[in-house]
């Protein structure tokens, strides 16, 4: 894990809100997937449906419209 993932991974065991952003690539989607399903699949919580948002993504290029 780097520096920045072990943080979430502490703040998750904190129950803190968490907003991840950065570079395509550092694992922000895998990470926020394994502890959501991690949580979900153990037998001591009950959910009924889990959420993974992902913001919109911009260019500048018109023809991408």
């Amino acid at each position: 894990l780097t520096p920045s993932q072990e943080k979430v991974f502490e703040y998750w065991n904190d129950s803190k809100n968490l907003f991840m952003y950065g570079a395509a690539g550092t694992g922000k989607t895998f990470v926020a997937l394994y502890l959501t399903l991690n949580k979900v699949l153990k037998n001591d919580y009950t959910y009924e449906k889990v959420y993974n948002l992902r913001s919109l993504l911009s260019t500048r290029d018109p023809s991408a419209y």
